[in-house]
């Protein structure tokens, strides 16, 4: 039957004489063409080239390499042939809340106070052993709404029938937004920083990235799986001895991602079983460290304010010079996680850049190197930290040296 130029057409979509199980939406347009969207082929199982793609951006089945097509008007199917090389993989996602409606936080108003007692005396003893006669105390008060929560931290004691008055700790606001993972801080706050800088005590302002924010996101590169199935099977996957997956994969290429690991040295095991009971069976070794930032994660903490002096003995001792830090880590790929750092103050410049990388399924190690000029000097500073594990046998090495 001849099909009409220019029109939508709802096909159950064949690969190879397999049927997808999928209905795609495709154009058959006046030149003769059959086109569709770059997601929809993926989801299909068809792999998009950019050679096919025309300047309204769909993709034409016409054009894409090593690929033919039939179309059956009739029973409203598509028939595709094509190689491994043309096919999508399907891609099976171990997160373990991938199938999870990710919670909506939720605030109200309240107060809390947290507190700690301590009280000494030698009326009850014989002796002339002078003891600490007195009751001190710490406390930290916090006050929580939708804006935000205030937190005010002092410590106080009286002894000898004195009132030694009270030593302000901290004094901070904060609020956070899950949405963009973001933390803003106003008050005393240490600041944010990386492995091989020295944080600061500062009274400022600071906004950092929080990944804690999200629970479903996980920020270390976890290890993938590619393979082909030569026909539909079973595919079960285990890390470290227990099964964390099992269900069914198309004839066709795919992609086991996000295998549910942890930091260290692990093994996982792909069990691909066809429907007559032959196996085949692929094991993974693997390394995941803290070191490293999944590939386009972007991790930063930039920091304003005033030094802080004399924390727990004077309540508002403040250098009045100001001082900035911005920190961050940046994850180019799974393997290359990239570092900078400066600060800035008077008369003071202090900046570094390191990179960490993994050690193949052995293990990982980072490296960087630090500059700084104040007052008409200089100074370097060279890190270097290394992470391995074999069998039974844990190893850690870091070394710092400031010239």
């Amino acid at each position: 039957m001849e099909i009409g130029p220019g029109r939508e057409l709802y096909l159950e979509v064949f690969i190879n004489d397999a049927s997808t199980n999928l209905i795609g939406a495709f154009v058959h347009r006046s030149d003769g063409e059959l086109v569709s969207s770059e997601d929809e082929l993926i989801e299909l199982g068809i792999k998009p080239r950019s050679v096919a793609r025309d300047r309204d951006g769909m993709f034409s089945l016409d054009r894409l390499p090593d690929l033919s097509y039939r179309i059956d008007e009739a029973a409203q199917r598509l028939y595709v042939s094509t190689t491994n090389a043309g096919r999508a993989a399907k891609v099976v996602d171990l997160s373990a809340t991938r199938d999870r409606e990710r919670l909506q936080p939720q605030s109200s108003i309240g107060a809390v106070l947290n507190y700690s007692l301590f009280a000494s005396s030698n009326a009850l003893f014989e002796g002339t052993n002078e003891l600490f006669q007195g009751v001190s105390g710490s406390f930290d008060a916090r006050l929580f709404s939708r804006l935000g929560a205030l937190r005010q931290s002092f410590i106080a004691d009286y002894s000898d029938g004195d009132l030694n008055g009270f030593t302000r700790l901290n004094t901070t606001w904060s609020y956070s937004n899950p949405e963009h993972m973001l933390t803003f801080t106003a008050g005393d706050f240490v600041s944010g920083g990386l492995s091989w800088t020295r944080p600061v005590y500062l009274g400022g302002l600071q906004v950092r990235r929080n990944f804690s924010l999200r629970s479903d996101l996980v920020s270390l590169p976890l290890p993938s799986f590619s393979g082909t199935a030569a026909v539909p099977s079973t595919l079960e996957v285990y890390t470290q001895n227990a099964r964390s997956y099992a269900g069914e994969v198309s004839s066709g290429p795919f992609q086991v991602v996000n295998l549910p690991v942890f930091t260290g040295a692990g093994e996982a095991r792909v069990v691909l079983r066809d429907r007559l009971g032959r196996e085949t069976v692929t094991t993974l070794p693997f390394y995941t460290s803290s070191m490293l930032l999944r590939q386009g994660l972007f991790d930063f903490s930039i920091e304003a304010g005033f030094p802080r002096r004399n924390f727990g003995i004077d309540s508002d001792d403040y250098d009045a010079r100001l001082y900035g830090i911005a920190s961050a880590r940046y994850g180019l790929t799974n393997w290359l996680t990239l570092e900078g750092h400066i600060e800035v103050g008077e008369d003071l410049v202090n900046g570094g850049a390191g990179v960490a990388f993994p050690l193949g399924a052995y293990g990982a190690a980072s490296i960087a190197v630090a500059g700084s000029h104040h007052d008409g000097q200089t100074g370097g500073l060279i890190n270097a930290s290394l992470e391995l594990s074999h069998n039974d046998w844990n190893v850690y090495g870091r070394i710092q040296r400031a010239f």
